[in-house]
């Protein structure tokens, strides 16, 4: 239960601000002459595809370097990271990255890698968890439960970050 409720409030504290981010990305150099200007294809499914891939390599990661860290010290690691890969989008929308020599596509697909192998890294404590809580025979419900309890947290940080 506890564990739950914790990566609920974890994720509902990952506000997003994706579906903005989207526009930025997207606007015609009509609507946005400093823009980025990516086609929607790019946008969404390059990176779709790019954060999938990413989300492999960071379960890969957890079970090669992490899977003995203690939790506490992990995931506050692993949320403070996940707090400067936010911040560093700030370099897209004031298009410093232009400044420092980094076009926006290898930026955003970077910056999409770094975001979900964070995720990944982040998730994969929240079911090793719960696994070692989970009584026989009720694992399949336990993970449901807990892929519940991410993504409605997940949902109501994109929420409240629109």
């Amino acid at each position: 239960g506890g564990v739950n409720v914790f990566f609920l409030l974890q994720g509902a504290c990952l506000l997003s601000i994706e579906g903005a981010m989207f526009y930025f990305f997207t606007d015609t150099e009509e609507q946005y002459p400093e823009g980025p200007h990516f086609s929607a294809l790019f946008y969404a499914s390059v990176t779709g595809v790019v954060g999938a891939i990413s989300g492999f390599v960071g379960m890969l990661l957890y079970n090669k370097y992490l899977k003995w860290w203690r939790y506490h010290p992990l995931l506050v690691v692993l949320n403070s990271l996940l707090v400067v890969a936010n911040l560093i989008n700030i370099m897209v929308f004031t298009r410093y990255n232009l400044v420092l020599g980094i076009p926006d596509a290898l930026f955003v697909l970077g910056s999409t890698m770094f975001h979900w192998v964070l995720y990944m890294l982040l998730y994969m404590p929240a079911v090793v968890l719960t696994s070692q809580f989970c009584p026989k025979g009720l694992e399949a419900t336990m993970f449901a439960l807990i892929a519940g309890a991410w993504n409605l947290g997940w949902a109501v940080g994109q929420y409240g970050g629109s």
